[in-house]
């Protein structure tokens, strides 16, 4: 990484907001319940220089009055003048910060901007402030929800494939899964590469009865097979099964990785930089990743995923779903040639910004 200033940059004030997106097509997520929306934290960090950075994350569901009430009165006060390299390790050794909390969600928004001013103060893109490491990173295709119709899920896979993106990750854990395993391996080409996703609603006799299954259709791993903190269970499973299990969006401390690594649980290590700590503990989980010989992916966030993943040595898999409509960004991203890239690859900072007419249109709270 390229070297940062020698004086602080000061934090000044931080706005919080929380909004509602639309996405671009609503997934059915089972018993006539579908994904329309993704709520957002979107913060901004304001500094003494007169700086300001943009973060967010998603995916703390409908708890955003209560995730606004911990940033105003515990978060903000806490960082308020403290400097933008080193808020994130402190916001992370409160109190506040501790597994019953929404803090993760908010300290990984705030770190975000927080990188966002530290690349534009250096005048880059942030992927250019990172460093590549990983110039050309493998991007997969994520949904393959189980409400689909088998026509749907076959639809979505190939709509990846003609854009270059020729793997898919899939859901499993209902009746149909034998048939949706064989219907894409069966119809979509033979370099397409499947992966399948147990959300953590399997137990070891489910994987075991379905495991010859993934083996006959080479499926290159299984994602969160167990619940998430049942990590020697899947470190015994590892050891049981010859398909990699992949896991790790839903941890937020990095013992948490540590203990995940160093017990190989999985091989695939799939931190989310929304609420693992932001940018900061997204490049700390990386050494324990690459350190341990594994491989590092990404779960969502695909935009600021995008420049960080390549700066980890161990980076392998970015991780795409189709989400949020491109016109609510100021410079849209795509899938083009199997790679996920933005509009204006040359922006200063982080690259991520929402437009004012759409943070305006969507706020809620």
């Amino acid at each position: 990484m390229k070297q940062k200033n020698k004086t602080g940059i000061i934090i000044k004030d931080i706005d919080a907001a929380i909004v509602k997106f639309p996405i671009q097509k609503k997934s059915p997520l089972g018993n006539g319940k579908y994904l329309e929306h993704v709520t957002c934290l979107i913060i901004t960090v304001y500094t003494q220089e007169g700086l300001e950075g943009f973060g967010y994350t998603h995916g703390f569901g409908e708890e955003g009055g209560k995730l606004l009430a911990l940033i105003q009165h515990h978060i903000i006060p806490a960082a308020v003048g403290q400097d933008t390299r080193t808020v994130t390790a402190l916001l992370l050794a409160q109190s506040f910060a501790n597994p019953q909390t929404l803090a993760n969600f908010a300290i990984s928004a705030i770190d975000i901007a927080c990188w966002d001013i530290t690349a534009k103060s250096h005048h880059l893109p942030l992927i250019q402030l990172l460093e590549y490491k990983q110039p050309s990173l493998q991007v997969y295709g994520s949904g393959g929800w189980l409400g689909f119709s088998h026509d749907e899920l076959l639809q979505e896979c190939k709509w990846y494939y003609d854009r270059g993106v020729k793997a898919y990750k899939f859901k499993i854990g209902g009746p149909q899964d034998a048939e949706r395993i064989n219907l894409l391996r069966n119809s979509m080409p033979a370099d397409c590469i499947l992966m399948v996703d147990a959300n953590e609603k399997s137990d070891l006799t489910r994987i075991c009865a379905i495991l010859p299954i993934l083996q006959q259709n080479n499926i290159i791993w299984i994602e969160e097979p167990l619940p998430r903190d049942a990590i020697d269970g899947m470190a015994m499973l590892a050891k049981q099964i010859s398909i990699p299990i992949a896991a790790g969006e839903n941890l937020y401390y990095m013992d948490q990785f540590s203990n995940l690594c160093r017990k190989k649980a999985a091989y695939f290590i799939q931190p989310d930089i929304g609420r693992c700590g932001g940018i900061t503990q997204f490049l700390e989980i990386a050494k324990l990743v690459q350190n341990a010989g594994l491989a590092l992916c990404s779960h969502l966030m695909m935009e600021i995923s995008a420049s960080v993943l390549p700066a980890c040595m161990a980076g392998k898999w970015l991780e795409h779903m189709i989400l949020f409509p491109e016109e609510i960004f100021v410079y849209p991203f795509e899938l083009k040639q199997g790679q996920y890239v933005s509009s204006n690859p040359a922006a200063v900072g982080t690259g991520v910004y929402f437009t004012k007419e759409a943070l305006a249109k969507y706020k809620i709270l």
